[in-house]
């Protein structure tokens, strides 16, 4: 494969991504170079200070029509270069290898003080280094890169873009200065084979217009105080599953909108296309998974402040394939809810040693399915967290008869409208029983999703009164609710509560009534 040898000396310091700068000699391949979008640099990158990039010499700019360097293009038939082909013998060794005495030393070998310390040893920096330590091996270097994303392409976010300092809040005040707030769903987290292109493609291929700040403005407009960004990470992915750099810069642009905007933003790993499900079968090859899209994730986001939250999952934690709660048995049960203790409690302990502010920053754990009845089962267990910064994850999407169905299915006979005292009883008894599990016992809780088919689908008092009535019944109680919506891929400016082309909400009594559950008491001050 041909090389292109890029020597490095500059101050390289990589946004986002806790890199430290050093003085190396990188090897990249070809495709290396492109994956990471360091083949065609400008005039722009080429002219850069000390503080902020990479310097490259006069050589490397010297390219022919093909971009290749005076020196790459000195090369025999082989791809040596004349300098390679001067300094062989006949068996392909350097003239140096060549220079040995009888007991096998080169001539450098023998060239050593009365320590015993050869001349090169003998040359070293005010650090102890030796001229040989300071260049580190090319193939660590080309390993390093390849398993990393590349350094982020968008301008360094300044302090407040970073969302500011981590406060010393506890993460229920935190939760409680959220109030409600919504998903952008269908967006970050899309999938499928079919999609072809580059991020914005994915971004639109469920229906959703291309996100812009005037959006994000608009939620903030409405009086929403946290945005939830799902994503699939594995969308582009390259090899040792690396984050797509352009998928990284994608969701920093909207979470620094949203801070911005003066919101909470909250990211998770989504459903990404079911990888989720191996983790019965490939615990081992799904951990690694999962702990690489962490690594790089908190990585790029470890000198953010507390407006972002680090999510786990969304409802995949839990296996039918091990335990089904509908099979009226405990078989399995207890090694499903073992695999996701052991996984919240590994996404802890990967966050806090990750560095920079990560130490310190408030994170999301994954409720079982995010069930409310599977989650306050004794069964699960909050993990152990030196910071006692965690918060847990649940979702209401109950009766989904209702609150999910379209159309009838095998199991459920779809409902067009809700709002009975049963309706009310049951809203209120599940409430209930994580508050009394969570809330009560110091544990804030994040609402992540709540939501129903949009109204013409289903009936549309019935839409208002459950959608209000599940935010009132969540925030009086200490959750920060959260609103799954959507873009309709085809009626885009219509959405199902709030117009991704028109910034604002489409029921303005919803958006009302909404502002005047923000003003009411809460548990778990």
């Amino acid at each position: 494969m041909k090389k292109i040898f890029l020597c490095v000396c500059a101050m390289i310091i990589f946004s986002g991504c806790g890199a430290k700068a050093f003085e190396e000699n990188i090897i990249l391949s070809v495709e290396e170079i492109t994956q990471y979008g360091a083949a065609d640099f400008s005039s722009q990158e080429n002219s850069r200070d000390a503080n902020n990039a990479t310097n490259f010499s006069s050589q490397e700019n010297s390219r022919d029509e093909n971009g290749n360097s005076s020196q790459e293009n000195s090369r025999d038939e082989n791809g040596n270069s004349s300098q390679e082909n001067n300094s062989r013998d006949g068996n392909g060794n350097f003239s140096e290898e060549n220079s040995r005495n009888e007991n096998g030393n080169s001539s450098q070998e023998n060239s050593r003080d009365g320590n015993g310390n050869s001349s090169q040893e003998n040359s070293r920096d005010a650090n102890g280094n030796s001229s040989q330590e300071n260049s580190r091996d090319a193939n660590e270097i080309f390993d390093a890169l390849r398993n990393s994303p590349a350094p982020s392409r968008l301008p360094s976010a300044t302090f407040e873009e970073r969302g500011g300092e981590m406060r010393e809040i506890t993460t229920m005040q935190l939760v409680h200065d959220m109030g409600i707030g919504i998903n952008l769903g269908n967006t970050l987290e899309t999938f499928g084979d079919w999609i072809r292109g580059g991020v914005s493609d994915y971004e639109r291929a469920w229906g959703s217009p291309i996100i812009t700040e005037a959006l994000i403005r608009g939620y903030a407009e409405a009086g929403f105080g946290v945005v939830r960004i799902p994503v699939a990470w594995s969308n582009l992915m390259g090899e040792n599953y690396t984050i797509s750099i352009d998928l990284l810069d994608r969701a920093e642009e909207i979470i620094r909108w949203v801070i911005k905007n003066d919101m909470y933003a909250i990211v998770n790993i989504h459903y990404d296309g079911g990888w989720w499900e191996n983790f019965p079968t490939d615990w081992d090859g799904s951990l690694h998974q999962f702990t690489r899209f962490w690594e790089q994730i908190s990585a790029r986001f470890e000198n953010y402040g507390d407006k972002l939250i680090f999510s786990a999952m969304n409802e995949e934690g839990g296996w039918n394939s091990v335990w089904n709660r509908y099979s009226r048995s405990d078989a399995g049960k207890a090694d499903s809810y073992g695999m996701l203790n052991r996984l919240n409690q590994h996404f802890v302990d990967l966050i806090r040693a990750s560095g920079g502010n990560n130490s310190a920053r408030h994170l999301l754990i994954g409720g079982y399915q995010t069930d409310f009845e599977l989650t306050v089962d004794p069964l699960f267990e909050i993990p152990r967290d030196p910071q006692n910064r965690l918060a847990v994850s649940v979702h209401y999407y109950t009766p989904a008869v209702f609150a999910i169905l379209e159309q009838d299915a095998t199991w459920g006979k779809m409902r067009m409208d809700w709002g009975t005292d049963a309706d009310f009883e049951e809203l209120n008894r599940l409430m209930d029983m994580v508050k009394h599990r969570f809330i009560d016992a110091g544990v804030p809780v994040i609402l992540g999703e709540f939501g129903s088919p949009r109204p013409g689908v289903k009936d549309d008092g019935a839409v208002y009164k459950f959608i209000t009535s599940v935010a009132e019944a969540a925030f009086v109680r200490g959750f920060a609710p959260i609103l799954w919506c959507v873009s309709i891929r085809e009626v885009p400016e219509r959405g199902v509560f709030f117009s991704r082309v028109n910034f604002k909400m489409i029921d303005p009594k919803m958006e009302q009534r909404f502002r005047e559950i923000s003003q009411m008491e809460r548990a778990g001050r």
